[in-house]
């Protein structure tokens, strides 16, 4: 195969270089190679960013209360919790209890506000730096001011 340049230098003609351009079939294989190779390693990045996006934090999905914390102003202390509170959270800003009552979530920031009928909460929600399939709420007012003056929390584990 030859391939031939159209800007031909001043002191060349286009004869020279196409002679320089001028490519075999082995240089031709080598290319498509390199093309192959090249395909494939930005697919490979590409599909493993894509993963790495995906791996974050969503509040999408089944959350089970399993520890609380608290401190009773001279020792803190953590509960295990068998059995515990479940909620639901789907996409457009639907939740659903252990009881299965269905109601709304708005999750601004950290202020996470949930509505079901006859049982409003208000929670700070805290992630974990180290562990996307657990949080910490934090049990506030309508104003988003804590309610324990010791400090408490709720830890909820996500599970499928």
């Amino acid at each position: 195969m030859k391939l031939c340049a159209s800007i031909a230098l001043p002191l060349q003609s286009p004869e020279t270089l196409c002679a320089i351009f001028e490519l075999t079939d082995t240089n031709s294989k080598t290319k498509e190679n390199m093309k192959k190779v090249l395909t494939l390693t930005f697919l490979i990045i590409l599909t493993s960013y894509c993963k790495s996006q995906s791996n974050g934090f969503s509040l999408i999905g089944k959350w089970v209360c399993v520890e609380e914390h608290g401190s009773n102003g001279a020792r803190e202390f953590i509960s295990k919790i068998k059995d515990g509170d479940i909620l639901v959270f789907a996409s457009a800003n639907t939740v659903t209890d252990k009881r299965g009552v269905k109601g709304l979530y708005n999750l601004n920031g950290d202020s996470l506000h949930i509505a079901i009928p006859n049982n409003e909460r208000f929670y700070i929600l805290q992630k974990f730096k180290d562990d996307f399939e657990k949080i910490s709420l934090v049990p506030v007012t309508s104003e988003y001011k804590v309610i324990c003056d010791e400090g408490c929390s709720f830890i909820y584990k996500k599970v499928n």
